[in-house]
């Protein structure tokens, strides 16, 4: 038996933690998932308890939402008593690398981090030193994205690298499904959004963009955050008061009714200094649903989408309202786009398929072979 322990801050929602139980039905899996008890833009919503080989513990947390500088202080002396197989920690530059790195060096334990890090960047003291601490102490890598594992591989990472995602989609919970179960305003065509109300998501694009359109569908914006305000006056400048809807925080429980509401889904992220999309949940989401899907040209989105979508260059306005005008006129066409993005999804993005290749990489790393009963063969 294979004794994982993850400590990381990116499970605080539940279909995250159903995820890792899927890690673990490999019959030679166990997981300890150390967590902290929520995170500002996740907060933790329950607690999966009914599986037999994840146990799940909520830590004390200092610096929450501050990404490089949080740590959990009773994580790294708890190691010691867990004494697991492999530690798999988030990222390679922040302070809780460095700690939980450095905890499994002392206690002898192989570690692992897993990045979204597709951006080439050099970092101030400390956080090069820990950079280069943890690069250096590190059995492997899970690069959710080949710009991710570019990084490593230019920052002399030597250590074994799988490019798979972390949180793929479950399509057997993401389906196509019933129609206008939420009661939404208005049975017209629906445009939506789903993510953080933040520049970087592009959502005042898309609301330039829709305001282009001619009346009749409407758009849903499913999120909250700091740009909501301003949002409301960008609304009513356009005079889209009565088409464009702020929906909220939607829990995840809640997000696959949600994909079934709309008719596409757009996500039209911009790159800054900092960040670029490292990934695009809510897309894989919607093309696991069989919706058509839209995105702007910022990082990972083209890899995501492929063929299955329709992609704008980011910022573009004009370009975006044109693909929206196209899709929403076009029965045919979205019924082509929504298949394509569905076969796309069960294909790629399972959340099963994608268990299997992380309990490969965790057998990898301690060398173990794959059971000859119970675990599917894992695609290269």
């Amino acid at each position: 038996m294979i004794h994982v322990v993850i400590a990381s801050k990116s499970y605080t929602l539940r279909t995250f933690q159903e995820q890792l139980a899927c890690v673990a039905e490999a019959p030679d899996i166990r997981i300890t998932l150390l967590s902290p008890a929520g995170w500002p833009s996740m907060p933790l919503e329950s607690l999966m308890t009914h599986h037999p080989r994840v146990d799940i513990q909520l830590l004390p947390s200092l610096f929450l939402g501050k990404h490089a500088l949080w740590s959990m202080p009773s994580c790294y002396p708890a190691l010691r008593r867990l004494r697991p197989d492999i530690l798999h920690f988030d990222e390679f530059y922040t302070v809780h690398s460095f700690l939980s790195s450095f905890s499994g060096m002392l206690y002898g334990i192989p570690s692992i981090f897993s990045t979204y890090q597709n951006i080439y960047r050099q970092y101030p003291l400390p956080f090069s030193a820990i950079e280069r601490f943890v690069l250096r102490h590190s059995s492997g890598a899970i690069a959710h994205s080949e710009g991710a594992a570019s990084v490593l591989r230019r920052k002399g990472f030597k250590g074994r690298t799988v490019i798979t995602q972390d949180l793929g989609v479950d399509t057997a919970l993401f389906t196509p499904g019933p129609r206008r179960q939420m009661a939404l305003p208005y049975e017209q065509l629906r445009v939506g959004f789903a993510g953080r109300l933040v520049r970087a998501k592009g959502v005042d694009v898309l609301v330039d963009a829709f305001a282009r359109l001619a009346p009749g569908p409407h758009l849903y914006l499913a999120g909250d955050g700091p740009l909501g305000a301003e949002l409301q006056q960008i609304i009513a400048r356009l005079h889209t008061e009565g088409r464009v809807h702020l929906f909220g925080h939607q829990p995840s429980s809640r997000m696959a009714v949600f994909m079934n509401e709309v008719d596409v889904l757009v996500l039209p992220s911009r790159t800054t200094l900092t960040w670029k999309e490292q990934f695009g949940r809510v897309l894989v989401e919607a093309m696991a649903t069989g919706m058509p899907v839209l995105g702007s040209d910022s990082g990972e989105i083209p890899a995501v989408i492929g063929d299955a979508g329709l992609i704008h260059r980011e910022g573009d306005a004009e370009q975006l309202a044109a693909q929206l005008a196209g899709v929403l006129q076009d029965d045919a066409l979205r019924r082509s786009l929504g298949d394509a993005a569905r076969r796309r999804a069960t294909e790629n993005y399972d959340t099963r398929h994608l268990a299997h290749r992380r309990a490969a990489f965790y057998r990898s790393v301690v060398g173990t072979p794959t059971p000859s009963k119970g675990v599917p063969p894992v695609a290269p």
